[in-house]
């Protein structure tokens, strides 16, 4: 997995998708962010709220979130 929790702290793999030589995508690693679940909990609560906002100024629409979701 790309997410993993290790004592209280959040391990994110961040990853670059390239293409190989038949033009198929391929991932790699390219770096990570590490937060603690505080941060987690803190960071989730502000994209919700800039995501309501977005979705109130009609930049999304909310039938998006709902397919994007499942």
């Amino acid at each position: 997995k790309n997410i993993f929790i290790n004592n209280g702290v959040v391990h994110f793999e961040l990853a670059t998708v390239i293409l190989n030589d038949k033009n198929e995508p391929i991932p790699q690693v390219s770096g990570g962010l590490i937060m603690s679940l505080n941060g987690l909990v803190n960071l989730h609560d502000q994209v919700n709220s800039i995501v309501k906002k977005m979705v109130a100024d009609g930049i999304l629409q909310a039938n998006n979130l709902e397919n994007a979701q499942s």
